[in-house]
């Protein structure tokens, strides 16, 4: 959640999102289709990235170093365990 204001003095663009029927599946997905989607994000991330004079990284690669390893995880791995203790019933 982000609280506050925008500084005026420094105008930033709006970051592209990938398409809700990319991210949302029901029961089955298209493998080829969401290939061709996340290129095609990955395609208008690095154009928001240029614009605003960001490295330029593709959405694949950040996801990659988010979860590929434990380390990286930082402590989300252990979130199933926590939920459980607390009486959540997780399958």
């Amino acid at each position: 959640m982000t609280v506050g204001y925008p500084d005026p003095t420094a105008p930033a663009g709006v970051k592209p999102r990938l398409p809700q029927a990319t991210v949302l599946h029901r029961e089955l997905y298209n493998a080829e289709t969401l290939r061709e989607d996340v290129a095609g994000y990955n395609r208008s991330l690095r154009s928001f990235q240029a614009e605003e004079a960001m490295p330029p990284i593709d959405w694949t690669d950040q996801v990659r170093s988010r979860v590929g390893t434990t380390e990286a995880l930082k402590g989300r791995h252990l979130l199933g365990e926590v939920a459980r203790k607390l009486g959540f019933k997780l399958r």
